[in-house]
């Protein structure tokens, strides 16, 4: 199973935080926060949970333009990616002995 969560990139570190009970919150920065409300693209809420890395994606992995993978949809290049890690693991674990 491939995973993006906050704080985990991979079902072992997600395990390890939940064990852990760790708190993922972290201050927004102040950019995306507007008490108001009323500024474009910003939040009221101070707090948020945050992926590790979520503009990391490997283009050349999957033969995309520069154009083409900047224009993808953010949660389309995240499911690539843990689809392509899922594919991965089995065909690890058939080569196995």
């Amino acid at each position: 199973m491939g995973v993006r969560l906050p704080g985990s990139e991979t079902l072992e570190e997600f395990w390890d935080v939940l064990e852990d009970g760790r708190d993922l919150y972290e201050r927004i920065l102040i950019t995306h926060f507007g008490a108001t409300g009323s500024r474009p693209n910003t939040t009221r809420t101070p707090y948020g949970v945050f992926l590790k890395r979520p503009g990391y994606f490997g283009r050349h992995l999957f033969k995309m333009s520069p154009r083409e993978a900047r224009e993808t949809d953010p949660q389309q290049r995240l499911l690539l990616l843990a689809a392509y890690e899922v594919l991965e693991m089995l065909a690890t674990r058939q080569m196995a002995p």
